[in-house]
């Protein structure tokens, strides 16, 4: 006998029985039709096996561009829509399963049908947040309720509160919430709710708002959603598997799947796993291997709806039900969330709400709406055969279940262990393609006994888990463990040992202690990992009670303040196009039509795998054959110079665009050509099929190749030099074998000398990057003492502590990866490109030399970037230049985005750095002499190195005074990715350096850390205000210690402190191993580019008659820090008082048409020098309209229109332009202030004296953290921030920027590591942090304007720019540091119970990952 599990399983089963019956009585010529947001497509859903949903909403045929493609590994979250009224990832669902299906994008979001109710009938539309300080934010954000009249409840809640920035993904997040608040209103019990809002927000990856808008959107649309009811409510549908082209009865599924041409599908997902851990098809693997097969398999299916069955329709495979109250069958075809929905159903076992509270942190709920039990078992275990990947085997096996499968052309089914059944397929020979496509055994079913079979238990049986990975969910586990405790104390602990599955290992381990034989053969680290894991589970095992800690759920984090009081309400307004973002309507590079066009060529860059090997050619036989018209590019074709940057400010034109044949490759993953394909997919199929041709030299041997083949004159004959002066070995595998790489990187069996991987090996071999390279020059070291009397200073002091530092690499990770579109003109006479970069002039200069153009004859546009952080910068020239290359030389437009992937392994990243410090001082606190070492990783080629090594011994003094002080940088050369622009731009490190010397001189002295950071800082004293090279910080007006002070008293640090203390000295923190720890650090931050020629900005405004319309344009590029809202606010400040308003303003996209010789966004300069010019350009307009007013104009909308169509007739010229300076004359409009002016910028490069900096940016951040040093995890418990920026223009706009600064930091200093091989080449792997990596409780705060101006203190009425601003782009990243130095004073804490000295202590290198924190903590 058996009974169906309640409601919500029951439903799914019936519903697709009852469609089933529905479908199956149709005729055969009935053609499935599929909506979208509500209208029907002009084609219906192509039968392609490769075709994702996300690529054909986006297509022509179709044109919904709401959704984006970020990672395609079911990741990020851009790419959600609802399909049948669940969320789902579009860029893992074939677009062939949703035939019959109704497909809501974010675009449904803005109109009042469909969902809920309209926003604008809401009479409280536009209430700020409820967290936010009444006393000092307005009552509502003044254009809000314009800007969400019409939208949506979830995308209204994001405008209010600030829940986009750059907007790539808030499309995604849009529809994540709307969802989330249906699933929460068809809750029928507390259970499922809870799992509603502990997974809030989980499949979203956001680099730019730090989670918090996101989460008050949240909260907000939560509050007004029903309560659970108690009455059944009408069931959600149970997914988009509701028909299909070729849908058919389970009987006949099966009698289909016994046929070899057709596969069964599921869920669809394995495709993101496969992206994830093939490294983006560089480092070769097998999943790489496998996912190329697969891909090529699903392209050669013309009709995929007739050799892919679909799974998800079958009744049996579809259903829960308990059998005899023995055990629970689970359809191998059940979803993960259908199964969390049964498991929260009802008490049906002792185990299922332990392994539901599992399944909510595995995946994301977009990816387990689609992901089958079935499915993963079969990806893990049948086809990759490394069962230690998945959490579902772990679980199941420790609970030891069984596995009802059915063997391939046999009907009858038999029953095996899981244990067994992953033997079985671990011993099956054949390739995992063909385990893939054609597995031998389909699991019909799962079978969980509800009672555990062991009569010896003296209690209950308990089941306990643990799953460690850097974001909690949504990436790959560094461990998963479960184990079932019957009973308390060690007996129960030896009676029952641990199921394990480690990252490292491929198979699951089985172990009691770390003495166990099977312990004893793993490494230092993953035993370290193993005891902590059995630390927890003994001390779960000797509980009568089920309590361990639980952070809040997501919805409860980031609660707190945000404020900015004195700030007049009516600057707290969104973004202008935020209302765009929310329902998906806003258009990027790569949302063009002209991108989606029939006759738009697509290109996908040629990677080296190999570093320091001969590039001899490649063999492109294959890709031809495999893509009809795919052809390849090489530096051969490029017309004009073949450099990555021919011509930029800030780069040195030492890297090849396009490896020339016979170059020696620099590192794995550089460009060597492109291949080019009528589409995207095909470019990078081609892409991937291409056979790249090498030799291994050693330095003699490239010498003498370079002057052979430098006698030939021609290209072909270089190539056919290369072939005379080497043997090649055409066999692919023995090429392969020939090329493989040790961890990926370019290390090689063999080899004379290796790769240099690290800035120690550049160090020992004396590689290091030109001083002097492209006009840019490296500093020599800047000090305030000669080196002598820094020694003897050092020899005098009475405490002196000394150590190194290493703080790695930091990928971007903008979610728009580098796209750019090239469009000839006037038969390729000119060249109109869009490119997603912060620097428009820089792409035109470079496509024109690489074309051999004039400039002019090149015109580039950049709407808007979806996220940037320094990456489309330099690094966004080389992707425009051979988009340009591509649309030149075959005469067609092209397009060439990167995927995320290639982007990881190959666009460059932040630099690493190791520093060494000499730090010495009084023992009262006073520090006296500071030496730094700064050694920095530039990769394998210079780009920005130089200056970002110019910043950082700018800013090595972080916020202290020292009387002798000196710092010293050089500059490696590596065979990594070049090293490249970065938010920060080496501020963050450098300034790191220095705390880090800070805190260990403090241990050594006896004192904490914060006492001798108030005793050193800059204006504590007399004469401490002056900077190592020479500027006066009292001529900005520095309000540094006013800051630091308000900071520790409004956080209640010495109360906290005292009770983090009391804490750790409990028993319980020893028991349990979680340990607390405060920490604060000030910020002083340079403001502006070294060079003064930089600082410069330009804008044009035009008056338009007709309707009293300002039109502006300008240089800046808007990236998602709201340059265009805080330009369009200086423009209605100034030309306000003659009537104009706000909404009358448009700022155009960033053109080199209308703006020329617009310099780089970046250094947190755009919007100050931009506003700036704007400021000036309205000045010079106000000027000439204002004698047309009279004595008797009164200032309103119509008397604006009425005075610039007077003005037009009487030949008045309406437009503007202007220059933004930082220079007194450029103040000559900002009459509220009249303070002393500050000194010129002045900077002189061989003594590194002056003042380069118009002004500082001033900050603080204390953090509290919690520690588990069993197992590594870091809990951010608590951050208040408070930050000086000037008389904002927009409060919202400054405070999301610091949020998500500080958020990008965390990923800095506590998680993001490029280089370490468990994190490269993949979103899924790579650890950006996730919402919950946000702290429980954020407070950020805006110094006031009475705060900023103490009594006494002149200087601060400098004007800072235009409008009196200052940024905050920037600089609050390297407050994040405070979670660093909280988690040591942790970790310290921790170790002084063990008996560990603290005055010994060295500090450990950034990030501080959990394997890092178990190293220095001893079980």
């Amino acid at each position: 006998q058996s009974r169906p599990l309640p409601r919500e399983t029951a439903n799914a089963s019936r519903q697709a029985e009852q469609h089933l019956e529905k479908r199956w009585t149709m005729s055969c010529d009935d053609t499935p039709s599929v909506k979208v947001d509500g209208r029907v497509p002009l084609s219906p859903v192509p039968g392609r096996g490769d075709l994702m949903l996300v690529d054909w909403l986006r297509s022509e045929a179709v044109g919904e561009r709401a959704p984006k493609v970020a990672c395609r590994e079911g990741v990020c979250g851009a790419c959600v829509v609802q399909v049948n009224g669940v969320a789902l990832c579009s860029c893992l669902l074939p677009a062939w399963e949703c035939s019959e299906s109704v497909i809501r994008t974010a675009r449904s979001l803005s109109g009042s049908s469909g969902g809920a109710a309209s926003a604008s009938t809401e009479a409280s539309s536009c209430r700020p947040s409820s967290s936010r300080d009444p006393a000092s934010s307005p009552s509502s954000m003044p254009s809000a309720c314009a800007q969400i009249s019409g939208l949506q409840p979830a995308a209204a809640a994001l405008v209010r509160h600030g829940g986009s920035q750059c907007g790539y993904c808030t499309a995604g997040a849009a529809i994540i919430l709307d969802d989330a608040a249906s699933a929460r209103r068809a809750c029928s019990n507390a259970s499922a709710v809870a799992d509603v809002e502990e997974c809030l927000l989980d499949g979203l990856l956001c680099r730019c708002t730090g989670y918090r808008g996101l989460l008050e959107a949240a909260r907000e649309l939560f509050s007004e959603t029903e309560a659970p009811a108690t009455q059944p409510q009408p069931q959600r549908p149970a997914g988009p598997w509701t028909g299909g082209c070729r849908l058919q009865s389970a009987e006949e599924l099966l009698a289909s799947w016994r046929r070899e041409n057709v596969r069964l599908c599921a869920g669809g997902t394995s495709l993101g796993v496969l992206r994830a851990l093939g490294g983006g098809g560089v480092s070769r693997g097998p999943c790489t291997e496998l996912l190329e097969q697969v891909e090529r398999r699903l392209t050669d299916e013309q009709d995929a709806s007739a050799r892919c069955s679909l799974l998800r329709t079958a009744g049996e495979l579809r259903s829960c039900e308990l059998l005899h109250d023995e055990e629970m069958r689970v359809g191998g075809a059940v979803t993960l969330t259908e199964w969390m929905g049964a498991l929260r159903s009802g008490s049906h076992g002792w185990w299922c709400a332990a392994v539901a509270d599992h399944l909510r942190r595995v995946a994301n709920p977009a990816v387990r709406n689609a992901a089958t039990l079935g499915g993963n078992l079969h990806l893990f275990a049948g086809v990759l055969c490394q069962p230690a990947r998945s959490d579902l085997i772990v679980l199941l096996i420790t609970l030891r279940a069984r596995v009802r499968v059915r063997q391939r052309h046999d009907a009858r089914l038999r029953t095996v262990s899981l244990s067994d059944y992953c033997h079985e397929a671990a011993t099956d020979e054949r390739t995992p393609l063909e385990r893939y496509v054609a597995p031998r055994l389909l699991i019909e079913s799962v079978l969980v006994p509800l009672r555990w079979p062991d009569p010896a238990a003296t209690s209950p049986p308990r089941l306990w888990t643990r799953r460690l990975s850097s974001r909690g969910v949504n990436n790959t586990a560094e461990a998963v463990a479960a184990s079932v405790c019957c009973g308390d104390g060690e007996s129960s602990v030896a009676a029952a040992p641990v199921v394990v599955a480690l990252r490292s290992r491929p198979q699951l381990l089985l172990v009691s202690s770390v003495e166990d034989q099977v312990a004893r053969g793993l490494d230092a680290c993953s035993r370290r990992l193993l005891g902590g894991l059995l630390a927890q589970r003994r001390s779960f095992a000797s509980t009568a009670t089920v309590t361990p800690p639980s952070p809040p759920s997501n919805l409860e984090r980031a609660v707190g303040v945000r404020a900015a009081p004195g700030v007049p309400n009516e600057r707290w307004r969104p973004r202008l196009d935020a209302h765009l973002q929310a329902s998906g309507r806003c258009t990027y590079s790569g949302d063009l039509a002209v991108v989606h066009a029939a006759g738009t060529l697509h290109g996908a860059p040629v990677l080296s795998s190999r570093a320091r090997s001969l590039f001899l050619g490649v063999n492109t036989e294959r890709a031809v054959r495999a893509v009809a018209g795919a052809r390849f590019l090489g530096a051969a074709d490029v017309p004009g110079e073949n450099s990555a940057f021919p011509v930029s400010d800030l780069c040195a034109a030492d890297e090849p665009l396009f490896l020339p044949v016979g170059e020696r490759t620099s590192f794995v993953g550089q460009w060597l050509g492109v291949m080019v394909a009528r589409s995207a997919a095909e470019a990078r199929r081609a892409a991937r099929l291409v056979h790249v041709l090498y030799r291994s030299v050693n330095d003699d041997d490239q010498r003498t190749m370079e002057k052979h083949v430098e006698s030939s004159a021609g290209q072909d004959e270089k190539r056919t030099a290369v072939h005379k002066a080497n043997t090649l070995t055409e066999d692919k595998e023995e090429q392969d074998a020939n090329a493989t790489a040790i961890d990926g990187k370019g290390h090689r069996d063999g080899d004379e000398r290796s790769a240099v991987l690290s800035v120690e090996e550049a160090e020992e071999r004396g590689s290091f990057l030109a001083s002097q390279s492209g006009g840019v020059s490296l500093m020599p070291p800047v000090r305030t003492c000669t080196p002598a009397e820094l020694q003897a200073e050092l020899a005098r002091c009475e405490v002196v502590a000394s150590g190194e530092v290493h703080t790695a690499a930091q990928a971007h990770f903008h979610l728009e990866s580098q796209v750019a579109v090239a469009c000839p003109e006037d038969g390729g006479q000119r060249l109109r490109v869009y490119s997603s970069t912060q620097d428009p002039r820089g792409v035109q200069c470079s496509v024109a030399s690489a074309l051999g153009l004039r400039a002019a004859a090149v015109e580039v546009e950049a709407i808007r970037l979806g996220g940037d952080f320094g990456g489309k910068g330099p690094r966004s020239l080389p992707v425009a230049v051979a988009a340009a290359v591509i649309a030149a030389v075959c005469g067609r437009a092209a397009c060439l985005q990167v995927d995320r992937q290639t982007e990881l392994l190959s666009q460059g990243r932040r630099h690493g750095m190791r520093a060494r410090y000499t730090c010495g001082g009084d023992r009262d606190g006073r520090v006296r002499a500071l030496q730094v070492d700064l050694l920095l990783d530039g990769g394998s080629s210079t780009d920005t190195s130089l200056l970002v090594a110019n910043v950082a011994l700018m800013n090595a003094d972080a916020a202290y005074y020292v009387s002798h002080f000196e710092v010293g940088a050089r500059v490696a050369r590596t065979n990594l990715p070049t090293s490249t622009a970065m938010r920060g731009f080496g501020q963050p490190q450098a300034t790191f350096a220095t705390e880090v010397a800070l805190c260990a001189f403090a241990a050594k002295a006896g004192l904490a850390p914060e006492e001798v950071r108030t005793r050193n800082l800059f204006g504590a004293a007399s004469g401490t205000d002056v900077t190592p090279y020479g500027q006066r910080l009292a001529d900005g007006g520095c309000t540094l210690c006013t800051t630091w002070r308000t900071l520790l008293r409004e956080s209640e640090f010495a109360e906290r402190r005292a009770a983090v203390d009391r804490w750790n000295a409990e028993e319980r923190a020893r028991q349990s191993g979680r340990w607390r720890g405060l920490a604060a650090v000030p910020l002083k931050y340079g403001v502006g580019y070294v060079p003064p020629a930089l600082n410069q900005a330009a804008a044009c405004v035009h008056a338009l008659y007709a309707d009293g319309s300002l039109v502006i344009s300008h240089g800046g590029v808007e990236m998602g820090q709201g340059i265009g809202t805080k330009l369009a606010a200086v423009a209605a400040e100034v030309l306000g008082v003659l009537g104009m308003r706000a909404e009358d303003v448009r700022v155009a996209p960033t053109s080199t048409a209308t703006v020329a010789n617009a310099l780089p966004s970046g250094a947190s300069v755009a919007c100050d020098l931009n506003a700036r010019a704007v400021a000036s350009a309205c000045h010079q307009l106000r000027e000439r309209l204002m004698p047309l007013c009279g004595p008797d104009y009164r200032p309103s909308y119509e008397a604006w229109c009425s005075l610039l169509s007077r003005a037009f007739f009487a030949q008045v010229h309406l437009s503007a332009i202007s220059l933004g300076l930082y220079d007194e004359q450029a103040d000559r409009f900002d009459e509220s202030h009249s303070g002393p002016a500050a000194a010129p910028l002045r900077w002189d490069w061989r003594t590194c004296r002056g003042s380069p900096y118009r002004y500082f940016t001033y900050g603080a951040a204390a953090a509290e953290v919690e520690v588990d040093v069993n197992t590594g995890e870091v809990e951010l418990l608590r951050v208040d921030a408070l930050c000086d920026a000037g008389d904002s223009l927009n409060p919202a706009l400054d405070i999301g920027q610091v949020e998500g600064a500080f958020v990008q930091g965390f990923g800095l200093f506590m998680s993001e590591n490029p280089d370490a091989p468990e994190q490269r080449g993949s979103a899924l792997c790579y650890s950006v942090p996730g919402v919950r990596n946000v702290a429980h409780q954020l407070n950020v705060r805006l110094l006031s304007p009475a705060e900023r101006a103490p009594s006494g203190e002149e200087g601060h009425r400098r004007s800072y720019s235009g409008q009196r601003a200052k940024s905050v782009g920037e600089p609050p990243l390297s407050l994040a540091c405070s979670v660093y130095f909280a988690a040591v004073d942790a970790i310290r804490a921790a170790r002084q119970r063990s008996g560990e000295d603290a005055s010994e202590f060295v500090m450990p290198s950034v990030p501080l990952t959990a394997s890092a924190v178990r190293d220095l903590v001893p079980i």
